[in-house]
């Protein structure tokens, strides 16, 4: 218990979540301009790709801190990305 106490564990799990909801927010406005070809759908330049990615990023942050469990919020996208896919937009 010591050891867990002296490396602080509990802080670094936290910020493993939140880089790991930034890293998939990044991947998520990335791919969603893309058709499964690789060919942009959209010509979208640069900076709004950032933008988009950063406030994908901030939203899942925030949500994470809301419910505070991944994988609710992982569940949430798939069925999220599965109700896109069933509309057709994506």
């Amino acid at each position: 218990m010591a050891l867990m106490e002296r490396y602080s564990f509990t802080k670094m799990a936290r910020l493993f979540k939140a880089i790991s909801l930034s890293v998939l927010g990044g991947i998520l406005a990335g791919i969603s301009g893309w058709r499964p070809e690789f060919e942009p759908t959209l010509p979208l330049p640069g900076p709004f790709v950032a933008v988009l990615a950063l406030a994908c990023t901030m939203v899942l942050v925030s949500v994470l801190r809301r419910v505070g469990s991944p994988i609710k919020i992982m569940l949430g996208l798939a069925l999220f990305c599965l109700a896109l896919a069933y509309a057709g937009v994506v």
